[in-house]
């Protein structure tokens, strides 16, 4: 089963994840270090490898020097709005 259903390709996925960085965590952070951000480069890799459904899943199934390494706030806050989008909107924007 695809917990991701929305996304036809891993494509899809990564661009929705691209976007959701620059339209709309990026733009409420003010400033925040992009080295530190949820979907910096190597966190999108995992999100596409994993396609994890739960904080769970991140927090266990990530590498924990990428968890350690993302800004606290992005993960309490933006950490469950993208997942709930991932999982039951899929990829409307």
């Amino acid at each position: 089963m695809n917990p991701y259903p929305c996304y036809s390709t891993e494509t899809e996925l990564r661009d929705d994840l691209v976007y959701w960085r620059e339209q709309v965590i990026q733009p409420s952070t003010d400033g925040a270090p992009r080295d530190e951000g949820l979907l910096r480069r190597g966190m999108i890799d995992e999100f596409v490898r994993g396609k994890p459904t739960s904080i769970y899943d991140v927090l266990r199934g990530f590498p924990q020097h990428l968890i350690r390494s993302t800004a606290e706030d992005q993960l309490d806050v933006w950490l469950p709005v993208l997942l709930d989008h991932l999982t039951r909107k899929g990829g409307s924007k």
